[in-house]
């Protein structure tokens, strides 16, 4: 067990050193935990977007990437390159801006 303990630290220690505040290390009993409560509770609509720069012709706000298969989006009609130019009665194309 101390062994394990030691590996957990050596691992939390370099991935410190990126200085990247997405990475992250989990110990495996908080990783089990993590993974029991979010099996099977997926939300949202099913897509993956993205935020063009609004140069080159193309058009500022967000665009789909994918919509999941068998999703909300998908089931609704949502395929790729379709852009989303409101939500909520709210332009995207400042959120597009504020998310780069």
């Amino acid at each position: 067990m101390a062994k394990m303990v030691k590996h957990n630290h050596a691992i939390k220690r370099m991935l410190g050193t990126l200085d990247d505040s997405f990475t992250g290390f989990l110990e495996p009993t908080k990783f089990m935990s993590l993974r029991l409560g979010t099996q099977g509770s997926l939300t949202g609509v099913g897509i993956s977007i993205g935020y063009p720069t609004g140069n080159h012709g193309s058009t500022p706000g967000l665009v789909v990437i994918s919509a999941a298969p068998g999703g909300p989006a998908n089931r609704a009609g949502v395929s790729s390159r379709d852009l989303i130019n409101e939500i909520d009665d709210r332009s995207t194309e400042a959120m597009a801006y504020m998310m780069q």
